[in-house]
């Protein structure tokens, strides 16, 4: 193991002369890692495993196939409608306490920001050791190329994550996340095994889930009854969202009744304000501006073409063709589109992004612009940057604050005959019903929507 401890005040040979001596600090449980392996050692020295890099082994090979079959013969499909039943309470029972309680930090880490990729993770081992007991739950990563990075034990867990465990969730309304699965990003994809020294900052219940790999892996928890466990605890959450979710629709028509004679600017300073003080202020501000252009379509409102669903959090906007965090499609032209900033008024970057997303593109018809929130600053170099596009490209860019945007909406609305009453309830009605998770063919949103269900009900009581 390297101690590489060069930080402003220590060095390896003063943090030597300030610790008992080597040998007693590497007694200390510690990860070593190699050129071709890795070593996990425990207490007083003790070697507990060696995990060993290269292709995957035979036996590797055939654990995986027995994990795809079962995962493509239904396995998780049949666990979840076992975990909807009372009856599997008593298999819980077998759970240690304090890895129940390890598990609800786990589900209860998820927020519309953080914590969905660490559950699909767990889920995903949870299936894996249900299904093969003899897989090490640890080694996430396996390939049969002698380019890519490979434990000899490993198994890719990145496609089982993403063919199966993601779509089966997602479908249920049980884990809505990336359609790219929990490996997405490099947080839960480092070449290190899943143990208490994996140091990637992973947001969530990090210790938790540590806590219950260990306990999967030394047999401390059975499987099988923990990923039943889990299940139904993302049920019970599920039809208690679904009730929060009629609350707030009973909610948007009180409130409606109550201000029937509502403008759009009404709806907006309601919106805004729950944009305000909630979490994901960016998302909200995107779903916020989707749900005003749904209710314009909803009226026959001619906008030029079709609103295109919206795009996931984090979609890659250059690797996906996207212009804009809305869009609006004729055909599969963009004809018009529009970025939403939050707390983001210098667009200098952003403006450089858009001229390499310009390149090449029919922009004949094409009408771009930034929804800036909550307010707008004037900066000599966007205005200059903007010149050059509208130039170069014959785009007019126009940069917006939400109100102002929303009063172009309400424009073209009433110029197609719309009454505004009609436009303001029609908007608080598609937002709601969007965080609500009923819009899903026009809004499929992949965060965990029970915070923001929760803040506007109260809002709107």
């Amino acid at each position: 193991m390297s101690l590489n401890l060069s930080n402003d005040t220590n060095t390896t040979e003063q943090f030597l002369e300030n610790t008992l001596d080597y040998q007693q600090l590497r007694s200390r449980p510690h990860l070593e890692v190699y050129d071709s392996y890795s070593i996990l050692v425990g207490e007083n020295n003790e070697v507990r495993v060696v995990w060993f890099e290269g292709k995957q082994t035979t036996a590797a090979k055939q654990r995986y196939v027995i994990i795809k079959e079962q995962l493509q013969e239904g396995f998780l499909t049949r666990k979840i409608e076992e975990a909807r039943s009372a009856d599997s309470a008593l298999d819980f029972l077998t759970i240690p306490s304090n890895y129940r309680q390890d598990l609800d930090k786990i589900i209860a880490s998820m927020t519309a920001q953080a914590g969905r990729g660490l559950v699909g993770t767990c889920l995903g081992q949870l299936a894996i050791k249900a299904i093969c007991p003899d897989q090490d739950i640890r080694l996430h990563k396996a390939s049969n190329s002698s380019s890519a990075f490979s434990w000899k034990e490993g198994i890719s867990m990145r496609a089982i994550n993403d063919s199966f465990v993601i779509p089966e969730l997602g479908e249920r309304g049980l884990l809505r996340s990336n359609q790219y699965g929990s490996f997405m990003t490099r947080t839960m994809a480092e070449n290190y095994p899943f143990t208490t020294f994996y140091k990637a900052e992973i947001r969530g219940a990090k210790d938790s889930w540590v806590r219950i790999t260990q306990a999967l892996e030394s047999g401390e928890i059975n499987a099988d009854a923990a990923l039943l466990y889990v299940l139904n605890t993302l049920w019970k959450n599920s039809k208690v969202f679904e009730e929060l979710v009629e609350k707030l629709i009973e909610r948007v028509d009180s409130w409606l009744q109550i201000n029937s004679n509502c403008t759009v600017m009404d709806v907006s300073r309601v919106i805004s304000y729950h944009i305000e003080i909630s979490e994901a202020r960016a998302r909200l501000l995107e779903v916020s501006m989707h749900t005003l252009l749904q209710a314009e379509q909803e009226l026959v409102v001619d906008v030029g073409g079709n609103l295109k669903p919206l795009m996931q959090m984090r979609t890659a906007n250059l690797k996906h063709g996207n212009l804009g965090d809305i869009e609006i499609l004729l055909g599969h032209q963009i004809i018009e589109a529009w970025d939403a900033k939050y707390k983001n008024p210098y667009l200098s970057d952003a403006l450089e992004e858009l001229r390499e997303k310009l390149k090449g593109r029919n922009t004949l018809e094409l009408s771009f612009g930034y929804v800036v929130f909550p307010e707008k600053e004037n900066y000599n170099e966007v205005t200059r940057k903007i010149v050059d596009i509208e130039e170069e490209f014959g785009v007019e860019v126009q940069i917006l604050t939400l109100n102002e945007w929303v009063q172009a909406q309400l424009n073209r609305a009433t110029e197609n005959g719309v009454s505004e009453e009609s436009l303001a309830k029609a908007w608080l009605r598609a937002y709601a019903e969007s965080l609500g998770q009923r819009r899903r063919n026009i809004a499929p949103i992949d965060e965990p929507t029970v915070d923001w269900v929760q803040s506007l009900s109260t809002i709107l009581s």
